[in-house]
């Protein structure tokens, strides 16, 4: 097991904590510098929102050798996890990986193999509904910015790429997994809190 890991994010202090849990040593940068995040850490670098991502690889190396594993929309960057690929090991996805898994083709066709439904996808407006029953989508977002039902306008510019996918009614849930080459491993299931007042949703 590593002993030293630098992780790097927007915001790191979850996964950091994580692993000051584990006993490890652990850097990181990241947009924020919170307090509790410099309490669990040896050293953290704050990066302004300008510099935020591109100086991420020149910045992490300058700490000392280990591993890194990434997180807070950094997967939006996939040619800075590259860079760090170079430079040091990955725990976590691979670009590669990481290229395929936000590829809504891809991730269709695997759902589709393995018997599981998957929302319509359109990827040019032109035949969408616009009567909201299918979401605009960008590829590169986190947290679901940037999502909202198709009624034929565009209220916000989107950076990069976007598709539309249908909307389904339920209650909104995420899945935590393992996977290696041995298997997968379900970790948890949490139902999301969306749109509660409680936690002041507009």
């Amino acid at each position: 097991m590593c002993t030293n890991l630098l992780v790097i994010g927007a915001s790191a202090r979850a996964l950091a904590a994580s692993a000051d849990r584990l006993g490890l040593e652990v850097n990181a940068i990241d947009l924020f510098g919170d307090r509790d995040l410099r309490d669990v850490c040896s050293r953290v670098v704050q990066v302004s929102a300008d510099a935020y991502p591109d100086d991420v690889p020149s910045i992490a190396a300058g700490f000392p050798a280990g591993p890194v594993v990434y997180a807070g929309g950094l997967e939006n960057h996939i040619e800075v996890i590259e860079k760090l690929s170079r430079v040091r090991l990955l725990l976590g996805n691979h670009p590669r990986a990481v290229r395929l898994v936000r590829d809504p083709r891809f991730v269709r066709e695997v759902a589709c193999e393995n018997g599981c439904a998957y929302p319509a996808i359109f990827f040019t407006s032109s035949k969408v509904p616009r009567d909201g029953t299918f979401l605009r989508k960008p590829t590169a977002s986190i947290g679901g910015l940037g999502v909202v039902p198709w009624k034929g306008l565009r209220e916000e510019p989107v950076r990069g790429r976007e598709y539309w996918q249908q909307f389904v009614s339920g209650v909104p849930m995420s899945a935590s997994l393992l996977v290696t080459q041995e298997g997968v491993e379900l970790l948890g299931v949490c139902r999301q809190l969306i749109g509660m007042k409680w936690c002041y949703a507009k």
